[in-house]
């Protein structure tokens, strides 16, 4: 998460704590003082959904931190008898969901794992690994097209 530093934020909630606070405490400093005195999934799960909640916060990760507040909702529900056993079942259910990839949508050959596309376009393979240059070659399963600067594609070597 961007915007969100845990030193102020440790500094406030030891603030609020001791009484020497201002200010009330806002939603996610509340939250972290009851993640401080109950370390609970569900402590947790509120601190994490307050954090994010915070104006101008934006997530790095958010597919990641959507799937842990998924996976700590599981836990907190009781459908899970511990976290992780709730993560195992989460990522047997994703397994069987099938990504749905735009029309056209411009990605690394690591974005694009395990997802095939009809056309592909492949730029400046002049400075592909051989790893990646396969990956991306195996991806178009109707056209491929090749940008290079000569008529020979010879990927890097790694030193």
């Amino acid at each position: 998460m961007t915007k969100v530093s845990a030193t102020t934020l440790l500094k406030r909630l030891a603030s609020i704590q001791n009484g020497k606070n201002k200010a009330p405490a806002a939603a996610h400093e509340q939250a972290g003082i009851d993640l401080a005195a109950s370390l609970t999934y569900r402590s947790v799960l509120a601190f994490l959904e307050c954090l994010e909640a915070q104006k101008g916060v934006r997530l790095f990760r958010p597919s990641m931190f959507y799937a842990a507040l998924k996976v700590l909702r599981i836990a907190t529900t009781g459908q899970a008898s511990n976290l992780l056993v709730g993560v195992t079942e989460y990522r047997e259910h994703r397994r069987h969901f099938v990504a749905s990839v735009p029309a056209i949508t411009v990605g690394s050959t690591l974005l694009l794992k395990g997802i095939e596309a009809d056309n592909v376009f492949i730029n400046d393979t002049d400075s592909m690994s051989a790893n990646n240059l396969y990956v991306a070659l195996t991806k178009g399963s109707r056209k491929i097209i090749v940008r290079s600067k000569s008529l020979t594609i010879t990927p890097t070597t790694r030193s």
